[in-house]
């Protein structure tokens, strides 16, 4: 499991690295997996140093915690995709390039927040005094992974309303071939 983890980190730096613009849903799956990891990540490098209540840090774990629920709903959409070879490119072009955005924003975000993390009283008022400089650079990532949430939540009502009746098709006739079978 945490083999597969770092594999899915590695594939979403080297394709936010290399800009590949894969809109299989094969890539798309595991861009996604790298990105739930490290909003993982992200959300527990919070708690570590968020030890006074910081609104910026609550607001910003809450929303990575949010977008994470998301990308799980699009990553089982993807696979109810890949399964069904029922693609729809336009759709998948646009969540690729939400996902790159969001994975270069995450992994800039996660570099940050390990700045932060302390181990001792010394390093712990240093980390006070780094706070203070990285301040607005949270408050940015909080306005971009606010974005990144709307769009991705925007692109999963999108296909939700496409694969909706795919999936009442395929249980129905899942339900017209158990009648069937039982004459």
């Amino acid at each position: 499991n945490r083999s597969f983890q770092l594999l899915c980190i590695v594939l979403l730096r080297a394709s936010s690295a290399l800009k590949i613009s894969a809109m299989d849903p094969l890539s798309i799956a595991a861009s996604l997996a790298g990105l739930i990891t490290i909003s993982t990540q992200i959300v527990n490098i919070i708690h570590i140093i968020n030890t006074k209540n910081n609104k910026e840090l609550d607001s910003l774990s809450r929303e990575v915690h949010a977008v994470r629920g998301i990308l799980s709903q699009i990553q089982q959409i993807v696979q109810f995709q890949s399964a069904k070879a029922a693609k729809n490119s336009e759709w998948l072009n646009a969540l690729n390039t939400t996902l790159d955005d969001c994975g270069d924003t995450y992994l800039q975000l996660e570099k940050s927040l390990k700045g932060l993390v302390s181990s001792s009283r010394l390093k712990a008022l240093k980390k006070k005094v780094k706070w203070t400089l990285k301040e607005k650079e949270i408050q940015d990532s909080l306005r971009k992974v606010e974005s990144y949430k709307l769009s991705l939540d925007l692109l999963l009502s999108v296909q939700t309303r496409y694969v909706s009746p795919m999936l009442d098709t395929g249980v129905t006739n899942k339900s017209q071939k158990y009648y069937n079978d039982e004459d």
